[in-house]
């Protein structure tokens, strides 16, 4: 599958590959599945305000980076900070699998690499989406 039939979204000589990222909007139509929470939570991590980096993060620190070295990309610091910072998210409160908006996924109900390829569609790399769906066709063409 491609990123164009899992986004909606295409690659077009001359087009800038990371494409307008500040609306919720934007990111839905890149295929997006993740709650509007969500991607406020990854709006404010980009905008500057990481997650503090202590030990319970440098595993999944450690797993985004792998993954995008098999796959064949470089992650921005933004995208390694909104990955490790997801998942690490487990269940409280508020973030329960009931209080899921209807129709979205939580964090905790995807895999590694689609949790990956979410960030990777919230930043609007659209190009290195396609690379990293085209690396494990296992897991995004099943």
């Amino acid at each position: 599958m491609t990123v164009e039939a899992l986004t909606g979204a295409s690659l077009q000589e001359g087009t800038p590959q990371v494409i307008d990222k500040d609306t919720y909007a934007t990111y839905q139509t890149r295929g997006g599945i993740l709650s509007e929470e969500r991607y406020d939570q990854a709006s404010t991590i980009r905008n500057g305000i990481l997650p503090v980096i202590d030990s319970s993060l440098k595993p999944a620190i450690h797993q985004a980076q792998s993954m995008a070295s098999v796959a064949g990309i470089i992650l921005l610091q933004e995208e390694i900070s909104i990955y490790s910072f997801f998942r690490n998210q487990g269940f409280s409160g508020s973030e329960s699998p009931n209080n899921t908006p209807q129709g979205k996924i939580d964090v905790w109900g995807l895999g590694d690499k689609q949790l990956l390829a979410e960030v990777l569609k919230m930043t609007g790399r659209i190009k290195e989406l396609e690379i990293f769906i085209a690396a494990f066709p296992h897991i995004f063409n099943p």
